[in-house]
This record gives structure tokens, C-alpha cells and sequence, in this order.
């Protein structure tokens, strides 16, 4: 499974079991583990027996929010907790609790839960994604946090570029480009993270007056056209449809459609059988 998809998924095994491959690893979940997926990177789950029925709960999260709440998220991809520990227990009952409720609650609700279970999942994973980074942590990938961080900071900045991060931290172009491979590489990093920024100012309701134009600026991007091409590849609306989709969910219950699932989490979680 590599979908180029720029989420992650966390994976709670409801029943079965799953041999699980990716570049250098092979492991395997039995029912009550939980995996954390990259869907950008390669990854092969296939049921342990023939014809096993294998059942799991999946959230989806955008690798905004991923970022926003995990500094390791570089180990995330194929961590698995086992059933038997304090974090996979944890996390996978909370899963399939929200899964089992969600059909009882209204979109609103489940997409606060939803927001609550993913924070609940980065606090109870910190230690493991630690302990796991720990192993094969270098300078370099020490950097890729502070790099990360710094455009983070900067995105409202036209000049940030490769060549002059490559020059704050003192890397090589060809070393920047290999820590941001995972991602897609540097220039499509800040582009989604433009985007990300973008996303939030356009359907935050404090800024509902706040035209589009100058939110666009604000973020590096120098055509506005050209941001609302980019927008609607990302989110599948334009950026004025994202806003009155924003604006129904501000006066009422949240719509069943939306862009991608950026916004709420509730549209994104799936039960897989």
C-alpha cells in the first residue's frame, strides 16, 4: 500500500491478523494492536491466514495536524504498540469506542471526540516514538525537526526556498532534499503547509470578513489564481466554497461533505472489514 496520499492512518486491529511489511521490516498485529501508517510511504498488510477475516478501525489525520501535535513524527511510520501495553491498550479502546458510537452521535460530536481520541493517541505514543527515534536519531534528522519548525515560522516569508533554508542550517542541497523526501521534498512541503495555514485563516470564524486575496499574500503565494487552482486540488473546493462550508458548520450542525477531511476529523474515521 503506498496511496502518495499526504495522511496517516491509526490503525486499531478489531479482529484477525495482519503480516505487516515495509522497507527493512516485517512484523505482525493480532487483534488489539495499533499501527500508525504514512500513506505517502510504502507499507503491505495482508491477513496472517487465507481467507481470515481481518476487521480494523482506522483514523485518518492530515500530516498537518500530525505535525502539530508529534515532533517525531519522522518514526511514526510502522510503529506498532501491542495490545498487552499500557499506549496500544489505551488507544485501541478509545478507537473502537468512537467507532462504536459514532453512528449514535451527530457530526459535531464526533469530530470533537474524534479531535479528543487523536490528542489522547499523541500524548500515549510520545514515549514510544522516543524510544524508537532515539535509535536511528543523527544531526541530520535532529535538523529536520528544526528545519520543520523554522519554515513553520517562516511561511509567510516569499524567499523561503531550499537554497535559503540549505543556508540557515548550514546543509547541502542534497542533504536537505533526502531529509524532506518522506515528505515529498522541500518545495511541496511549504506548499501544503501554505495550504494547511490557508485552510485555517479561510474558515476560521474569526476572520470571516478577511478577504481571500490577502490571506493568500500573507502565505507566500504571489498569484491568486494560482492559490485557488493549488486549494482546490488539495481540498476539492475553492476557497469561498470552503468558507460558506465553514460558515454552515458555525450556525448549525456540520455538513456530511467537505474538503478532504482537514477540517473534521469525524468524516474521516472508517471501519474496515
Amino acid at each position: 500500500m503506498e496511496s502518495g496520499v499526504d495522511h496517516f492512518a491509526l490503525l486499531a486491529l478489531a479482529g484477525g491478523g495482519l503480516d505487516v511489511a515495509l522497507p527493512g521490516v516485517n512484523a505482525n498485529m493480532a487483534a488489539g494492536d495499533v499501527m500508525a501508517v504514512d500513506l505517502s510511504r510504502p507499507v503491505s498488510l495482508r491477513p496472517r491466514a487465507i481467507g481470515e477475516a481481518v476487521e480494523c478501525v482506522a483514523l485518518w489525520i492530515t500530516r498537518g495536524r500530525v505535525l502539530d501535535l508529534m515532533s517525531e513524527e519522522g518514526s511514526l511510520h510502522g510503529l506498532i504498540l501491542k495490545h498487552e501495553s499500557a499506549p496500544g491498550a489505551l488507544i485501541g479502546v478509545s478507537l473502537r469506542a468512537l467507532a462504536a458510537m459514532a453512528r449514535r452521535l451527530s457530526p459535531r460530536e464526533l469530530d470533537a471526540m474524534a479531535s479528543g481520541v487523536l490528542a489522547l493517541a499523541a500524548h500515549a505514543l510520545a514515549p514510544a516514538l522516543e524510544a524508537s527515534a532515539a535509535f536511528s536519531r543523527a544531526a541530520p534528522l535532529a535538523s529536520f525537526v528544526s528545519i520543520r519548525r523554522y519554515i513553520d515560522a517562516n511561511l509567510a516569508s516569499p524567499n523561503i526556498g531550499a537554497k535559503a533554508i540549505a543556508d540557515t542550517f548550514g546543509l547541502s542541497r542534497a542533504t536537505l532534499y533526502r531529509l524532506f523526501e518522506p515528505a515529498g521534498g522541500v518545495a511541496l512541503y511549504i506548499r501544503k503547509r501554505r495550504l494547511d495555514r490557508a485552510y485555517r485563516e479561510i474558515t476560521a470564524a474569526g476572520l470571516a470578513n478577511r478577504r481571500i486575496g490577502p490571506i493568500a499574500y500573507s502565505l507566500g503565494f504571489k498569484n491568486v489564481n494560482a492559490f485557488a487552482r493549488a486549494f482546490r486540488q488539495v481540498y476539492g473546493v475553492s476557497p469561498m466554497e470552503a468558507r460558506a462550508q465553514a460558515r454552515d458548520d458555525w450556525d448549525g450542525p456540520a455538513p456530511a461533505g467537505g474538503p478532504g477531511g482537514e477540517r473534521s476529523l469525524a468524516r474521516v474515521l472508517a471501519l474496515l472489514r
